[in-house]
């Protein structure tokens, strides 16, 4: 498991009034957590035993929250009166997306091995990264894991196709990709709510999926599977979108009641990225660690494109990582638009306004 995230404590107070805050338990006295000077590995530990907290996913959100400074709680669970919040810098930003995005690759790691989480849903726009995140973590679990088959699917899905695939692969990790239509429909919903919930894995009815219709996909199913209308999922779901759930569920829209139900129960982290500075700062990020190392661009090369998205950072269409390496392609191009009198960079403005 990835211990970054719990890094972002920096003593044992402040973890246990997390701990208190997020999942209304008693604090554990201090004698009963093993004394070294690493207290990581010790909060890493509550955090494991704690039975209630990795697949509570509505908690996961207020724990979000609590670490991005939302409320200030303190002493016994008590909320403190809200300080005017100063302007985030881009250090901050960056800060907190970068929690965000460890909480999200530790809760991909919990999904796929079914380790007290049965499914996790990563909402933010596009081309921050989503993907990317989740490929990672499916690679490093693939490598130690080679024998485990995985199912990815990439883009729309309906129930009758959600249903299609938990029936057909009703043992593995699934990984749904930008699967922004199954929001939509109640039924799909409530199927994604009860395959997720990990309270439902013990007993006679656990996790046990059943469809009464008779459409012809459901008749079609039963030509391959004899319990096609009623079987057990016991595997695990990790699904990324690009629509920001919890805004959709404040909208007011057709569905929203059951869309916030949906989000009480399940496992859901947002990464946060809904504003231009947040983007920017977190774009900024990502294009000097990760795409002018894999491009190989020298330090002046690099700061002229990022300089110049930059200075631009309102005219993009999507001020995302794709639009980087975009306005990259354009600036290798730069001799051979020099040759027909264009510049490079007007190029990438036109080709890329919003």
């Amino acid at each position: 498991m990835n211990t970054d995230l719990i890094n972002n404590f920096t003593n044992y107070q402040e973890f246990m009034n997390a701990v208190l805050h997020v999942y209304g338990m008693p604090l554990p006295k201090q004698k009963d957590i093993a004394e070294e000077s690493g207290v990581q590995s010790s909060y890493l530990s509550i955090w494991k035993k704690s039975g209630q907290m990795s697949h509570h996913a509505r908690n996961v959100g207020k724990l979000r929250s609590w670490l991005l400074g939302v409320q200030n709680v303190g002493v016994g669970g008590s909320v403190a009166s809200q300080a005017p919040q100063p302007v985030k810098t881009k250090e901050d930003w960056i800060s907190e997306i970068h929690t965000l995005t460890q909480l999200a690759a530790m809760e991909i790691e919990d999904t796929l091995r079914m380790d007290d989480s049965y499914g996790v849903f990563i909402s933010g726009p596009t081309g921050v990264g989503k993907s990317w995140l989740v490929d990672q973590v499916v690679d490093e679990y693939l490598a130690e894991n080679p024998d485990n088959d995985f199912f990815h699917q990439t883009g729309r899905m309906t129930h009758s196709g959600l249903y299609d695939v938990l029936c057909r692969n009703r043992d593995k990790p699934l990984y749904f990709e930008d699967a922004d239509k199954v929001w939509e429909g109640e039924d799909a919903l409530n199927l994604l709510k009860h395959v997720t919930d990990g309270s439902k894995e013990q007993g006679p009815y656990g996790r046990m999926i059943m469809e009464r219709s008779n459409a012809g996909w459901i008749r079609e199913l039963e030509g391959d599977f004899d319990d096609a209308r009623s079987f057990r999922f016991s595997g695990s779901m990790v699904v990324t979108t690009n629509k920001d759930l919890r805004a959709e569920a404040a909208s007011g829209k057709k569905n929203t009641e059951h869309l916030s139900a949906f989000l009480d129960r399940v496992n859901y982290i947002d990464l946060g990225l809904h504003n231009d500075a947040a983007r920017l700062a977190w774009v900024g990020h990502i294009w000097k660690t990760s795409v002018v190392p894999e491009l190989g661009l020298g330090d002046s090369d690099a700061s002229e494109i990022w300089n110049f998205i930059e200075a631009h950072k309102n005219e993009w269409s999507q001020l995302n990582i794709r639009l980087t390496k975009t306005v990259h392609g354009k600036w290798l191009k730069r001799d051979r638009y020099s040759k027909r009198q264009l510049d490079w960079k007007q190029v990438a403005l036109v080709t890329n306004k919003d």
